[in-house]
């Protein structure tokens, strides 16, 4: 929560640029400073978030989710295209291919040519631990999103129906929800005896926290207090 608030406050400024075409000044900032954190790492702020969350490297997704968000349109028709839609099949099939390898190398002792033993390990440590959002975790981003976007964009109607009436109605009030789901958590984390080793209390924690949020949002509880 506290590093999703300190992000939007400059929401104005990086939009105001972008909407300038100066989406390359920001980007080109906002990767140097991911760049120096990741040679360096510091926490710019007094705060706990930090501690999970890295400011100077989560602002790099943040960033572009804005960028994207603003030139959604001509990103979907670039990719869209038949050279478009080759070429991030090649680069994504490429991608998962190098990671099941060397993951399969690590679990089943299986010899993978130019990667050694060490391989996998060498590269969870440097390249996808998530506090500093590290070069793994973002290819990992875009991945899921590339794939998530056109999955929904290919079987929409038969995902509508099935998941709809749920997904939608929370995507459409997504701040409101983030809100309300940390106190959630906090009573979650407050229940005394919770097992949470065990399978079936933590599915129907989850299903009932969720149901009580989607029944929140259908009837707009605190609509005019939370920010949706």
């Amino acid at each position: 929560m506290g590093l999703f608030v300190v992000l939007s406050l400059f929401v104005p400024a990086l939009i105001w640029l972008i909407g300038r075409r100066l989406w390359w000044l920001v980007l080109a900032v906002r990767w140097v400073l991911y760049a120096v954190n990741a040679r360096h790492p510091v926490h710019l702020l007094p705060s706990q978030f930090e501690d999970v969350f890295s400011l100077l490297s989560s602002q790099i997704a943040f960033t572009h989710g804005l960028v994207i968000g603003y030139y959604r349109r001509a990103i979907t028709r670039a990719l869209s295209t038949t050279a478009g839609k080759i070429a991030v099949s090649v680069a994504m099939v490429a991608y998962v291919g190098v990671l099941v390898a060397v993951w399969a190398g690590h679990r089943f002792a299986v010899p993978v040519p130019f990667v050694d033993g060490d391989r996998y390990t060498w590269m969870y440590l440097n390249l996808f631990q998530r506090t500093e959002l590290q070069a793994g975790r973002l290819l990992d981003l875009l991945l899921v999103l590339v794939v998530a976007y056109a999955l929904l964009t290919t079987c929409w109607k038969p995902l509508d129906r099935a998941f709809g009436w749920f997904y939608v109605p929370l995507g459409s009030v997504s701040l409101y929800v983030f809100i309300v789901h940390v106190f959630f958590v906090l009573a979650v984390a407050n229940i005394p005896g919770l097992d949470r080793d065990s399978v079936w209390q933590g599915t129907l924690i989850h299903t009932l926290v969720l149901a009580s949020v989607w029944f929140m949002v259908k009837r707009k509880v605190l609509f005019s207090v939370i920010p949706t």
